[in-house]
Order: structure tokens, then sequence, then C-alpha cells
């Protein structure tokens, strides 16, 4: 079911954030992140439908994910998102960051809607290369990234980003494992050109017992388009993965 906001509540959120009532709506997405952890969960089975699953109990309308094998001998040959794809019902993208075990190792994007185009972009990552999906629509530009575990990376990470997508000539939000906590000197350098739309004091990892919060939203800053966030959801799903998924409702405006 499509996920509309209320007019008088649509209406205070324009007031609180300064808008006009005359401000254009560009779309309203519900958009998630979940580090999938290759459909392998804790109890160490393989288990897509189960993944599936959690994507469709929230219902999204654009899913970035994390850590998907392609046709590896680990996962027997499967090509995790196409699994993912079929039973969501949803479109595909497979961006491959490094060969791995006969196949590849990567990130995605799911949607409802059909992507017009998408491009790969390699983010710093010398012992293992990273890379940053980003998959158009009619509306909106939205991004897959998985961060290096190492702190000098993620940090040139943010501006290889930032220049990536300087350009785009629609709103942008970016869904991923960043790998880094909230206060981290490069989230603080991230948020100088992205807005979080995630409450960072909900945690996502790890799933069992979350303690701190390495999965993120975030709203490309662009003075001409404004994001109204509804809260967040992060979702209590202990078993699936390592991660819990998050997920966000929000209205664009210009």
């Amino acid at each position: 079911m499509k996920k509309l906001y209320l007019l008088p509540v649509l209406i205070l959120f324009l007031s609180l954030y300064g808008c006009s009532k005359d401000d254009e709506i560009i779309c309203q997405k519900r958009v998630m992140t979940y580090n999938v952890h290759n459909c392998l969960g804790t109890d160490e089975v393989f288990d897509y439908k189960r993944i599936a699953d959690i994507i469709n109990q929230a219902n999204p309308d654009l899913v970035a994910l994390q850590e998907l094998d392609s046709v590896t001998t680990r996962n027997n040959g499967i090509y995790s998102l196409a699994e993912l794809a079929k039973f969501t019902g949803m479109h595909a993208v497979y961006c491959a960051s490094i060969d791995y075990k006969g196949g590849k190792y990567g990130i995605g994007i799911l949607s409802k809607e059909q992507p017009l185009s998408y491009h790969k972009t390699t983010i710093p990552g010398n012992s293992e290369k990273r890379s940053m999906l980003v998959v158009e629509y009619k509306d909106l530009y939205f991004c897959s990234t998985h961060w290096s575990l190492a702190d000098s990376e993620r940090m040139a990470s943010v501006y290889v980003i930032q220049k990536n997508l300087s350009d785009k000539n629609k709103p942008v939000i970016i869904g991923g494992d960043f790998n880094a906590s909230p206060y981290s000197a490069e989230m603080l350098a991230f948020k100088k050109y992205f807005n979080c739309l995630n409450e960072e004091n909900k945690y996502t990892f790890p799933s069992e017992n979350p303690k701190k919060t390495i999965d993120y939203l975030f709203a490309y800053n662009k003075t001409d388009y404004t994001f109204i966030k509804s809260g967040t959801t992060v979702m209590d799903e202990k078993i699936a993965s390592d991660h819990c998924p998050l997920y966000v409702d929000v209205t664009i405006l210009k």
C-alpha cells in the first residue's frame, strides 16, 4: 500500500521546516538500508526468502543492500540479489566490488520503480575494494555503499562520493553500511555535505544486541531541495543477518 502523509500532518511538517504549502512535492518515498550478510543468518543458515520477507514487511520503495554474493562457491552458485528480487517482486541492480570464490561480491539496490540508468563509483579500499552504486529514477537518485574498515579510507571516501554526486540534477539519497560511528571524524566530514535521515541513537549493529550505529540513510544537502523525514524504524530482527535493517519515510520538496 502506498504511504501517503495526511494533509494536516504534512502542512505541520512544512511549517516546522520553514517551507510553504505552495512548495512543490517532488515525491514521497520509504527508503531502507540493510546489510544482509549475504543472507547468511546468525543461525548459520542461508535464507533468501527470510530476508525478502523482512523487506516485504517494511514495504519500502527503495532498498540499499550490502554484502551480496553473485554465483560464488560460498553460496552454491546462487545469485543472491536475483533471489531477493524474485521474492519481493522488485527491480534489481547489482554492483560487484570484488571477484570472490568463483563469482562476485558487492552491493545492490531493489526498487519498486524501474530504474532509468545506473553507474558504479569505486571508493577507497586497499585490503578490499569498495564501491558506491548510483541508480537514477524518475524523481531522484538512490545510492548504496559499503565503506572500508580503515579510518583513512573512509575519510577519503567522503570526498570521492561528494564529488561524484555534486552534479546530479535530482534529489539524492544514499544508504549503506558506513562502518563508522555518528561522531567519528569521517561522519562529521560527511555531514557537511549530507544530512542524516535516520535517528543515530537507534542502534543497528550487531543484530543480536545492537550497541552502535554504523548503518545510515543520508540526503545530499542541495539548497534547492528539502527532505522531510518521518522518524526512523530499526527493525528488531536478530537472526536473518548480523545487522538490523532500518527505514525512513521521506517527503522531498522543491
